[in-house]
Parts: structure tokens; sequence; C-alpha cells
């Protein structure tokens, strides 16, 4: 009967979600407010559709997991340097300043610095996915309000790796960090990359040589789940090793190919994700706060 019950959770979620992702883009709507809706519908502040929410939550850290993978394979370092004047101006002045604004903020109010610190570093975030999606439906990636907020965007994908590292140190976790724990995670890394900077490219080329797409799959996905496990083994993210993965694959010769393999896997897990964000949204509390809500919407974009 488990069984049963999370196959009727993922029926349920995939119907949903499929539905809702049409209508919206009907409306010319990103269909990312689409996987939204639906986690508010079937979340337990909506209908409570679904039952397994720790099983929903397992899926869409395997989407995060791609998205970093996907945002590592994007960073070459000659995309980096051509856009480095935009990393270092508009990109570090909106991060800090918006982060800024929303620290000291947080702090009016009474909030802890703590609390304060993760405000700001998640409000100074914007969404890629989004944001990228709009310019290239508009064809406005290389005007020049395309180049400076892909810069922009460029930034905060990298600060999310500074800010993955860093969020554990703020909570009660930071305090497991030993001198042997920092050995071990160094021992970790350096393994890691070795191994993708001697062994991993000659290993895609035989994989290649095999003309066996299935076995080309199978090899990347292998690859960024085993450096992810090898990286929280070490006391950090599952995240950071997708990206490290990503990275070190951006300047190889079959990064294009692991990019178009990966993307359905990416967009099927990552539309997981967004229901299970939709899944935490409290919609009597934010109907209670409306006003408040919006007035810190307009604060946040008026301040980016």
């Amino acid at each position: 009967m488990t069984e049963l019950t999370a196959l009727q959770d993922i029926l349920i979620l995939l119907c949903l979600a499929l539905l809702n992702a049409y209508v919206f883009s009907l409306l010319r709507q990103s269909p990312i407010v689409g996987y939204l809706t639906t986690g508010l519908l079937v979340g337990p502040y909506g209908f409570h559709l679904v039952k397994g929410l720790h099983e929903v939550e397992l899926v869409a850290e395997v989407g995060i997991v791609l998205l970093l993978f996907t945002i590592g394979l994007e960073f070459s370092y000659d995309r980096i340097l051509r856009l480095k004047k935009l990393l270092l101006s508009a990109g570090v002045t909106q991060v800090v300043l918006t982060g800024l604004v929303v620290f000291c903020i947080t702090l009016l109010l009474g909030g802890s610095m703590v609390s304060a610190t993760i405000l700001g570093m998640a409000m100074a975030l914007s969404s890629t996915a989004i944001v990228l999606k709009l310019l290239l439906e508009r064809g406005e990636v290389d005007a020049a309000h395309g180049r400076m907020a892909l810069g922009i965007l460029l930034f905060q994908d990298l600060c999310i790796i500074l800010f993955i590292v860093a969020l554990p140190l703020l909570g009660d976790t930071g305090q497991d960090f030993t001198i042997w724990a920092l050995v071990k995670t160094g021992l970790i890394l350096c393994s890691l990359y070795l191994f993708v900077r001697h062994l991993l490219k000659p290993l895609l080329r035989i994989i290649l040589s095999t003309r066996a797409p299935e076995l080309f799959r199978l090899t990347i996905i292998a690859v960024v789940l085993g450096t992810a496990w090898a990286t929280a083994h070490a006391g950090l993210s599952l995240a950071l090793g997708a990206f490290l993965a990503g990275l070190a694959l951006a300047e190889s010769d079959s990064s294009h190919q692991v990019m178009a393999d990966i993307i359905p896997f990416r967009d099927v897990f990552l539309a997981v994700f967004f229901i299970s964000v939709g899944m935490l949204v409290d919609i009597q509390l934010f109907m209670s706060n409306l006003w408040l809500v919006l007035l810190c919407v307009v604060l946040l974009s008026l301040t980016k």
C-alpha cells in the first residue's frame, strides 16, 4: 500500500503540474507559476492531496543537484572573463547592497543576527531560470540590459555556492566543524579535483567511443550523484558537488552533449522542486498579511 500511495502522489503531482503549466503557458506566463500553483493546491495548506511530503522533498533535492550541475556546465572560464566587469560591478553591487538593506531592516524589526543574515542572502538572489527564459523569449539576451542581467545572474549563481557552504556555519551544525573535519573536507575535495582533472575526461572519451547513448547518460548521472554524495560526506552540500562536476566538464569536448542529455531530467525534477516550494506557502497567512507582503515585494524590487 505504501508503494501505491507514493505512486498516487506522483501521479497527482504530474497531472496537476501538466494542467497548470499548460494553462499558464496559454496565458503567456512561465510554467513555473503553474508548478507553484500546483504546490499550493496539493500541499498541507491547500487540499492536502499529497501525503508523502518527505518523498517529494527527496525528488526536489535531486532537481537542485541537477540545476547546480547545469549551472556549472555554463560557467566556462571564457564566458566569465567576457563578463568580468559586469560580474565585479553590477553583480557585486546588487548582491551586497540588497543583502545589507534586508539585513538591516530585519534587525530593526527585531530579528536575530542569524535570521537577518539568512534573509539577506536569500533576498539578494533572483531566479536565473525565470529571468533568462524571459530574455530568451524576447530576444534580449544580447541587448545591453540583457548582458547586464546575465552578468548579475552569473554572479548570483556563484554566490549560491558560497551561501550553501556558509549556511551550516550559521546554525547548530557549525559547531561540528573541527580541525579533522576540515582536513577530511580538504582531502575529499582534492580527490574530487584529481578525479575530474585527470580521469573524468578520458573516461568520457572511452564511453563516447562505444556509441551507446544510454551508457553515456548513465555515466553522467553517476558522476553528478557521486560528486554530490562525496561533498555531502565531507560535510558540505549535495549541490556544491554537482556544481564542481559541472564546472569540471564545462571545458570538455562533450559539454554540449552532456547538457542536451541532462536538461530533460533536470526540468522534470525541477518541476517537482517548484511544486514542493508551493507546498510551503501558507495561503491563509499570506492573505492575512497581504499588504505587508506586497509592500515588501515592492521595496525589494526597487532595491534590486
